[in-house]
């Protein structure tokens, strides 16, 4: 996640790039830039203030009109559609000029491929996936990607490898190591998966956030290991207590852990009211065979198959 730091960075450049426009307004890429740092904030669940969505959504479309090929522009107007409109053929429409415009930009597809596993399109996701990686192989993002989707379509032990990689090549990101704990623990994998947890244990010490505690519950979870699980699930609440969110995105995996279907439910229709990004992952809880004891439960709630309803996402690879 994005430290408080580096959220006063990119503050700053988007400053920076504002003043560019103000020198040259006719020039497309600082546009494309505002776009791209906003709509990365937003996919975040960093970014909600409506005025500086808008201002994103402007940059975006401007870029696009002053200079059309731009694949960063259009790769932000996506994220906005994905995360913010809830519009996911516009945003699939921006993936696929992207895609068309930037045939060589690894970027484009790594962010596709995310979008992809969302709608369920596992297929697609790891050819967007395959394209990435083959364009930057030792890339974080891309190896990323390639695990996203074959972690996605059930393919564990070369999820397994993939993110085993982006370890190996980036050993300073925490949720390489959290990732590949949890594609080691779908496999089954459960000692190979204690030993990559406990190295982001022992980097987070105690200070681990709400969404990688959770996540790492997850595995312990799945190989059932119920001292540490119950140890990340308490941290999770010692957080909640501290500052309540019930629409932290770490919380509603904690939940749909320990099955609690009213409260996941009162969670994501928080989320939707107040139009969180989180809200494209709603139909992710519906897939079985990631281990997420909440899912059967939500086969038969009314609620749940409402708001997928509402949400009304294009066919996935599961139906």
């Amino acid at each position: 996640l994005i430290q408080s730091t580096e959220l006063d960075s990119i503050e700053q450049g988007i400053n920076e790039l504002r003043a560019a426009i103000r020198i040259d307004p006719r020039f497309a890429m600082p546009y494309a830039d505002i776009a791209d740092s906003y709509s990365q904030l937003l996919s975040y669940g960093l970014l909600d203030n409506e005025e500086l969505i808008g201002e994103a959504r402007n940059a975006a479309f401007t870029a696009i009109a002053l200079a059309p090929d731009l694949v960063e522009a259009h790769s932000a107007l996506a994220m906005i559609h994905q995360y913010y409109d809830v519009d996911w053929a516009a945003a699939d429409a921006a993936y696929e000029a992207g895609v068309a415009l930037g045939p060589t930009r690894p970027g484009i597809f790594h962010r596709y491929t995310d979008y992809l596993v969302l709608m369920l399109r596992f297929t697609k996701a790891k050819e967007m996936a395959a394209r990435a990686v083959a364009l930057d192989p030792l890339d974080s993002n891309s190896l990323h990607a390639v695990g996203l989707a074959n972690l996605a379509d059930r393919e564990f032990d070369a999820a397994s490898e993939t993110l085993g990689d982006w370890t190996r090549f980036h050993p300073g990101s925490r949720w390489s190591y959290i990732k590949h704990a949890l594609a080691l623990s779908l496999a089954g994998r459960c000692e190979e998966a204690s030993a990559q947890a406990a190295k982001v244990a022992a980097r987070l010490g105690d200070n681990t956030p709400s969404l990688h505690a959770s996540w790492l519950a997850w595995g312990y979870h799945l190989c059932g290991n119920q001292q540490e699980y119950r140890r990340y699930v308490d941290r999770v609440h010692e957080l909640q207590g501290e500052q309540p969110d019930p629409t932290d995105p770490g919380l509603i995996y904690i939940l749909a852990l320990e099955g609690d279907v009213d409260g996941f439910m009162q969670s994501f229709l928080q989320i939707r009211e107040q139009g969180k990004p989180f809200l494209a992952f709603a139909q992710l809880f519906s897939v079985d065979y990631i281990g997420l004891p909440i899912t059967a439960k939500l086969a038969e709630d009314e609620r749940y198959q409402a708001l997928l309803d509402e949400l009304d996402f294009p066919q996935g690879d599961l139906d």
